[in-house]
Parts: structure tokens; sequence; C-alpha cells
């Protein structure tokens, strides 16, 4: 005969003989604790009792190299509390036209790996990327304190090629970091890019081997491809301005590299987004001054946001238009 359960039953919720006290048996205690643990590290605040992070996560908990820490409240919050776990697949994902603002995010992280590491970071480009956005500026990797020597790069025709080359990769011995950088499509996707599968299998493989992989992604806007990244972050442009909060005018020379941040997704916890700063002397992101996080983008200081015309004026020539 079938037994149907009551609601009670139903959410291991049970009463005594007198009606008045719940009882939850031991078994149910242990499930209501793990959904307790899950839903801690969704939103980003850790329990007392809290189990450390699984797989290389938690074996390198306490590894400086093994964890990022931004110094910016609005991203470290979104993170466990020694940091963001680097070991993994992690997507940086930018417009084409802002590409140099993706290399330059993925230069702050290195410097935090290259100092706690002696090994080479391996740069795979598909060649449509290296085409249409070009490829990392040495004298640009050593104004954010990185050494060129230590970059291997290496540019591929086919986009297949680059997973089987960061999978071989992740079996280099003194490989610190990995990257991948391809463009998207007009609809957000990449015809013969990582797949979900794919991106899963690499992403089981940099766990084990305990080695970073970013997966920088740019080309025009559009939905992003569906992946198994840890995380994914949106790098924008974002004002520049002077330590004074006044606005950095060609006077005095180029401000600090800035970068409008939005993390979209994150396993580890929340999503967040502010707009960081590299400090070129310090060697560190740091938080954008308040007036340069305030500010609209695109607009500046009694300045328009484009100086000269999109179209160039006729010159000498008879306006056939009119």
């Amino acid at each position: 005969m079938r037994r149907f359960l009551t609601l009670y039953e139903a959410f291991g919720i049970y009463k005594n003989k007198t009606g008045t006290k719940i009882i939850v048996p031991d078994n149910r205690k242990a499930s209501l604790k793990t959904l307790k643990d899950r839903i801690a590290r969704v939103e980003g605040r850790p329990l007392a009792n809290a189990p450390a992070l699984e797989g290389s996560y938690g074996k390198h908990s306490n590894d400086d190299s093994a964890t990022f820490r931004f110094g910016v409240e609005e991203l470290d919050a979104a993170f466990p509390p020694n940091g963001m776990p680097l070991f993994g697949l992690h997507e940086i994902r930018s417009e084409s036209r802002n590409a140099g603002l993706a290399t330059g995010f993925l230069c702050g992280l290195f410097h935090h790996l290259m100092e706690r590491k002696s090994g080479v970071i391996l740069w795979f480009l598909e060649h449509a990327a290296c085409r249409e956005d070009g490829a990392p500026y040495g004298p640009g990797l050593v104004a954010f304190g990185l050494s060129s020597e230590r970059f291997i790069f290496a540019t591929l025709a086919k986009r297949t090629n680059l997973l089987w080359a960061a999978e071989e990769a992740l079996c280099v011995k003194d490989c610190t970091a990995i990257v991948i950088d391809q463009r998207f499509c007009e609809d957000g996707t990449a015809k013969a890019g990582l797949t979900l599968s794919e991106s899963r299998r690499l992403q089981l493989r940099a766990e084990k081997a305990s080695i970073p992989v970013f997966l920088c992604a740019t080309g025009p806007p559009g939905p992003p491809l569906a992946n198994a990244t840890l995380t994914r972050f949106e790098v924008g442009p974002a004002p520049s301005v002077t330590t004074d909060g006044s606005d950095s005018g060609f006077d005095e020379g180029l401000g600090a590299p800035s970068f409008d941040i939005h993390l979209t997704k994150n396993r580890f916890g929340k999503t967040a987004r502010t707009r960081l700063s590299w400090n070129l002397d310090h060697k560190r992101f740091e938080i954008a001054h308040e007036k340069a996080r305030k500010r609209p983008l695109g607009e500046g200081k009694d300045r328009p946001s484009h100086t000269r015309s999109l179209v160039s004026e006729p010159f000498e020539r008879p306006d056939h238009a009119a």
C-alpha cells in the first residue's frame, strides 16, 4: 500500500506524541546544515562552522599565490575571506575597442602572481584577435611592473587549437598562468570557441593542475557564451582623474589607468560592480576617486567626449549632397 507523506513529513518536520515539540531527525539536520552552508557561500557570508572550500581551493586556501585580494571592499566582499581563488578558469570579457583595458586588468593580476611564483605565463592568441585588437606591448607590460622575459606568446590560426594548446600547457611544470585570447561573433558566441563541455573539461584540468587559466574574450557587444568559468569580469573604460580628484588634462599628462569592472558571474559569492584605477607607483589596484566613480562614462570636464568631428570635413571639392 502506497503511503503518502503529510506536509510536515515532506519538509522533514515531525511532532512528538503531545504535539507540542518539533523533532528533526539527524539525517535531516545534516541536510539542513548543508543547505545553510550553500546559502552562506552564495550570499558571501561565511558561517562559523562552514566547511572550507572544496577541491584545490580548500587545499590552497592559505596560499597567497592561490588567492587574490583587490584591496577594494566592493570586490573583496564578493569572494571568500582569503580572496578570489585563482586556480581554475576565469573569463575577462570586453568590447573590441576596449581590448587594451582587458589586457591591463590581466596585467594587474599577473603582477600579483609573478611576485609569488617564478614560472612563465603562456599567452595564446587567436589570429583574428591579434589582427583586430593587437598583441600585448612590451613597454606596457613593464609599466605594470612585469618582466617581458617571463611571457611566451603564441598565435594560433584556428580557435580549436586554443583549447588544445591550453590543455597541453597545463602539463608544463613552470607555468604560472595561461591566457586564451579570442574574439566572439556579433551574437556574442564563438563559432568554434569553447563550448560548455570543453570549458568544463578545461576547468577541471586547471583545478587539478593548480594553474589559473584566463579566457580573454573580445568583440562586439552581445550576450555572453554559456561556459563553465568560475568568474566573469566585464571590463570597460572609466574616467581617469588625478590624485586630488581633478580632471586629468593633457597639460598634466595622462592619468592612471582606470577600469569599470562588472563581476557578472561568481561561483564563490555574489556579483559586484565598481571602478578601479591602477597605481603605477605602488603597483596595485585602488578604488577610483569619488569624482571619477560618480562621473558618467564618456563625459569629461569642460570638454566633449569626442575631440573632433566623427566625419571629416570636405576639402576643396564641391558638396555633391547639396
